[in-house]
């Protein structure tokens, strides 16, 4: 793998993974037992 430039398609898969994680707090944050998801 080359490091010396950043890669779009890693970036992509960055964002979307920090995207998802939030979507998953904010979720178990309006679900009652949203520990479960947890």
């Amino acid at each position: 793998m080359r490091a010396k430039r950043p890669n779009p398609f890693l970036m992509a898969q960055v964002c979307l993974k920090r995207t998802c994680d939030r979507n998953i707090v904010n979720i178990a944050s309006l679900t009652p037992n949203g520990g479960a998801f947890l």
